[in-house]
């Protein structure tokens, strides 16, 4: 039986859409989440140790991989051009001390860079004796090294909960905040807990970010909306503290090829 030829379209519509906005992981270089550095890790499956990550750099760079700046990272999007091999994004949410006392400092030793997501109203702020914020004068610091600032929002909240206005002002507001700490326009933003939904979507649009980063790998992202707005990544904290340095070495080289079915099985489905 041959379909109406308006069925037709509207499938083709729907397929070209869905095509677009869900691409596979692979068509992403692997992007990789951090949250703190510590000399010694005090929460299990968030800290990734000192020794640990200058583990990974020292593979990372022995093994000719190369950390992109935000700039670089959008330029092959809007080119839609495929990423280079062995090219990778290094990421940091919350912007905790460790970014400061640790992270940055061994990357710059090693020329690598990374893109720190900032929560607008925790700068300056100390939560624990083992958990603080880095300050503005710091971020100030990083971004003047070559290091690229994002937006976590001003107040880390549930976007997916949240009213119009609410939404709204998480988005623009945290974004004009940390342009007018820095200088640089903030293009990147993370979901706060990696939630996020149609209308949080449209509004990262709105406010003007250019891509937008969630947290589980294997989330196969909003079809009403291209790929760049459900960037996956992968926690490093959950990866190192429970399967060392085989898996993220095996991670690492085969990122692109692996099937969800079988990042799945591998690496299980990763919390938020």
């Amino acid at each position: 039986m041959r379909l109406p030829a308006i069925f037709l379209a509207l499938l083709m519509m729907f397929g070209s859409a869905r095509s677009e906005a869900a691409e596979d992981r692979s068509y992403f270089p692997p992007v990789l989440i951090y949250h703190d550095i510590k000399a010694r890790p005090v929460m299990e499956g968030f800290d990734v140790s000192l020794e640990e990550f200058r583990y990974q750099l020292d593979w990372l760079k022995s093994h000719g991989w190369r950390t992109l700046t935000a700039e670089e990272f959008l330029s092959y999007l809007e080119r839609r051009e495929p990423f280079p091999k062995k090219t990778l994004l290094i990421t940091f949410d919350d912007a905790y001390g460790g970014i400061v006392r640790y992270a940055a400092p061994e990357l710059e030793a090693r020329g690598m860079t990374a893109v720190f997501f900032v929560i607008v109203n925790s700068i300056d702020k100390t939560l624990s004796r083992d958990y603080w914020h880095a300050s503005t004068e710091e971020l100030r610091r990083i971004s003047a090294a070559n290091f690229s600032i994002g937006s976590h929002t001003l107040s880390h909240p549930h976007l997916d909960q949240l009213s119009g206005d609410e939404l709204r002002r998480e988005l623009t507001e945290s974004k004009a905040a940390l342009e007018n700490l820095i200088g640089r326009s903030i293009k990147l933003i993370a979901y706060p807990y990696g939630d996020y939904d149609q209308n949080v979507i449209d509004g990262v649009i709105e406010a003007g970010y250019e891509a937008a980063f969630i947290v589980d790998v294997l989330d196969g992202g909003t079809f009403e909306r291209a790929a760049r707005w459900s960037i996956p990544r992968i926690n490093m904290g959950v990866v190192i503290g429970e399967y060392g340095h085989r898996r993220f070495k095996s991670f690492m080289r085969r990122y692109g090829r692996m099937s969800d079915e079988e990042f799945a099985r591998r690496w299980a489905r990763l919390p938020h």
